[in-house]
């Protein structure tokens, strides 16, 4: 699943540039969020924090707005069931995007881009859990499928990162996954970006469940603790490739069982 990202402004900009309308209407939003985000830590963000992130949104216009990452549905309005959902509700299985009813109003009208440069995911050395960074291997923006919703009162955009069936590479990482099998964040490419914001509901979700992310598309390397006295916290450090020195001495580095 994924429950911690990294954004980082100058990334995204640079590859927010395009050449056709609907490409440098996008490469606009990026540029605003750039300047929106502009010196804002972003390095590991962690999903159960309920943090701020930027979305791009086509509402009317391609715009980008800020969200709390844990969807609360706009017809929610119990403050205690609210809390409870968005625990539930950091990802949104492609799958199942049109049955729960936490997603079905978002689906309709709420969907949205999320621009992260990497994301974070742990992988299984026996009873240990190892985190690794995720991230695009051309170094650009990963465009992740979204939903969005407003509490009932407006006072609140939330969001959800929509999931899919990992591919070989991702499975190899999130390598004790729960029963339906190892998960990934949706990755859109910038057509079929415009396809998830433009598009029906229905051709929309078609499509989304027909992607299946290249497996050469991704790199990773482990990294540091990403919370306890270990962790190096919201910073650069965060990302860097860190080599557990006691799994390579007990020659467990690759051993998953």
């Amino acid at each position: 699943m994924c429950y911690n990202i990294q954004l980082l402004a100058a990334r995204i900009k640079k590859s927010g540039k395009r050449k056709n309308k609907t490409e440098e209407e996008l490469a606009q939003a990026m540029e605003s969020i750039k300047k929106q985000w502009s010196g804002k830590p972003m390095f590991s963000l962690y999903g159960f924090d309920f943090p701020e992130i930027p979305i791009v949104t086509a509402n009317r216009d391609i715009a980008v707005e800020t969200a709390h990452w844990g969807l609360i549905p706009h017809w929610c309005k119990d403050p205690d069931k609210q809390h409870m959902i968005r625990h539930q509700t950091l990802n949104a299985r492609v799958e199942s995007l049109d049955e729960k009813p936490a997603f079905r109003g978002a689906l309709d009208q709420g969907r949205c881009i999320i621009p992260v440069t990497g994301y974070y995911e742990f992988k299984h050395f026996g009873k240990r859990a190892i985190p690794h960074f995720l991230y695009p291997r051309d170094g650009e923006t990963l465009w992740l499928a979204g939903l969005h919703d407003h509490t009932p009162d407006h006072q609140l955009l939330t969001c959800s990162i929509v999931t899919t069936r990992a591919n070989a590479m991702a499975a190899s990482i999130h390598n004790k996954a729960q029963s339906d099998g190892p998960r990934m964040p949706l990755i859109l490419d910038v057509e079929d970006a415009e396809k998830w914001l433009m598009g029906t509901p229905e051709s929309a979700l078609a499509m989304a469940r027909s992607i299946r992310t290249p497996e050469d598309h991704l790199l990773a390397h482990m990294v540091q603790p990403l919370r306890g006295d270990r962790s190096p916290g919201n910073t650069p450090q965060a990302s860097e490739p860190y080599v557990y020195s006691d799994l390579v001495v007990q020659g467990n580095l690759f051993d998953e069982s």
